[in-house]
């Protein structure tokens, strides 16, 4: 069984030795989610931080781990020079309080913008400046219920948006590009592309989808022929015989709509989040009924280290999925894995009942980059 951890190149930080030691835990896999706008910093591709990416891809697989590459959104250049699938950003659809309430330091990520003023001080919201909106959300810092008009007032304080209501077309030829290169240049264990299609947070158009009361199928009309399937065509243009999986699914009524229109699915991919929180479109129980007799990994999962282990512990035995990936910064010690942490040790535990132990030093394996 696959067991491994998910790592966002360009935002999480994680020293070599690391991923030595967690490849001796038991860990086997990493799932890169490659954020493409900060790798493909515009549109001339020699400035792309492929040096970067290089180096991290490197320390990675000299531990004998393997890399299941899961790129995702998209940069400005390559949608209309909008900036609707750079997520969790000032310049993009969503208010990060974090980000929104002080300027840029010396010591922050370069790709952390300018801050502006936040008028909403609780949390991030969806920008709408609509007057006659509908929707509600609480506020926990009064625990006062905000309408729609409340949350217009607040929103039309903010530069508008207007790629929330008509989103912009993504570039397929940079898709099948960068499938081709990122396939080309790392012959990664496995790949797909984009995550959690069904929510806010990374992919702003949601709010006009048919899951949403919307009147467009976003998935087949918009999301499968300006990125899945150019990327996938890509991807098999360099390497035909690549595992191609997806759609790390935050819902089965995702999983279901995507793998109706991308039949290459090898394997079906979700976050089972539900099983955690009790949302019953997101258990493992949905995904296995979506999944339809496919091989199912969870790709994400995250929480609580004791809930994890009991999580692990309950679905490693039963084989329903056949890797496991764990959001591993709430409970890894960076930049090494501490097994004197009994968290980490009853995780390594439960991965032993399931895999051989790693009983030696993990073999390292040079491998030239491609270009």
């Amino acid at each position: 069984m696959i067991f491994g951890v998910c790592f966002t190149p360009f935002i999480d930080r994680w020293k070599a030795e690391g991923w030595k030691a967690l490849r001796a835990t038991g860990f086997t896999h990493v799932r890169l989610s490659v954020p493409l706008d900060r790798l493909c910093v515009d549109a001339d591709p020699s400035t792309w931080r492929w040096v970067e990416l290089d180096t991290l891809v490197k320390a990675i697989t000299d531990a004998d781990l393997k890399i299941y590459m899961n790129p995702g959104g998209c940069p400005s250049f390559a949608s209309e020079g909008q900036p609707a699938y750079q997520d969790l950003l000032i310049s993009s659809c969503w208010w990060n309080r974090e980000f929104a309430t002080r300027p840029r330091t010396d010591a922050d990520p370069p790709w952390m913008p300018e801050a502006i003023p936040d008028a909403f001080a609780h949390g991030i919201h969806y920008f709408n400046q609509d007057p006659n909106r509908t929707d509600t959300r609480l506020d926990p810092a009064t625990g006062h219920i905000l309408t729609g008009p409340e949350l217009a007032a607040i929103d039309q304080q903010q530069p508008p948006r207007p790629w929330l209501n008509n989103p912009p077309k993504m570039d397929p030829v940079f898709f099948r590009d960068i499938g081709f290169l990122l396939a080309n240049r790392y012959k990664p264990f496995a790949i797909g592309i984009g995550n959690e299609y069904g929510g806010e947070m990374f992919n702003p158009w949601v709010k006009l989808d048919i899951s949403r009361d919307g009147s467009v199928d976003m998935i087949r009309e918009h999301l499968y022929p300006e990125m899945i399937k150019p990327f996938f065509d890509g991807v098999l243009a360099a390497q035909p015989d690549a595992l191609v999986v997806g759609p790390d699914a935050d819902s089965n009524i995702i999983m279901t709509r995507c793998c109706e229109v991308e039949t290459r699915y090898a394997v079906r991919t979700g976050h089972s989040y539900g099983d955690l929180d009790g949302m019953d479109y997101s258990t493992s129980a949905a995904f296995v009924k979506a999944a339809d007799g496919h091989p199912l990994w969870c790709s994400e999962i995250g929480g609580d280290p004791k809930t994890l282990v009991a999580w692990v512990r309950d679905a490693a035995p039963t084989r329903k999925y056949g890797a496991i990936f764990l959001l591993g910064q709430p409970w890894m010690p960076d930049p090494v894995i501490d097994l004197r942490n009994p968290d980490v040790a009853a995780m390594a535990a439960e991965f032993a009942k399931v895999n051989d132990p790693v009983k030696t030093a993990p073999v390292v394996r040079k491998r030239a980059m491609r270009t």
